[in-house]
């Protein structure tokens, strides 16, 4: 078996590591220029919207109602959530706060309230 020079395992090394670091760098360096696109920029504006009106409708669709206390909440919370969106323009007080009350009415009897 020929021994392999140790020149050329330097060169393969070094090319190696040219290649890895500049396609590492690559997505950084045109990060800028992609960004400027009209197609890109319609997707940023319009995905976040998308993304929770689909987990939205996963989640009110796999819930099985065993209840009226559990339609109830879940009535309360969507009808909370939408309010609290509309009103405060907040996603994340929307998503709390709807969370929250459904929380509250699915374990706490409507009795005790």
């Amino acid at each position: 078996m020929k021994m392999v020079d140790t020149s050329y395992l330097i060169e393969a090394v070094a090319v190696a590591s040219v290649v890895t670091f500049s396609l590492r760098a690559l997505p950084f360096l045109i990060k800028g220029a992609v960004l400027r696109q009209k197609v890109i920029l319609a997707i940023k504006s319009s995905m976040p919207y998308g993304i929770v009106t689909i987990l939205a409708i996963y989640a009110i669709v796999s819930t099985k109602i065993t209840s009226w206390q559990i339609a109830a909440g879940e009535a309360l919370a969507i009808s909370a959530t939408l309010v609290l969106h509309l009103l405060k323009r907040n996603v994340l007080l929307s998503i709390f706060g709807g969370t929250f009350l459904y929380v509250l009415a699915i374990n706490v009897p409507i009795a005790r309230i």
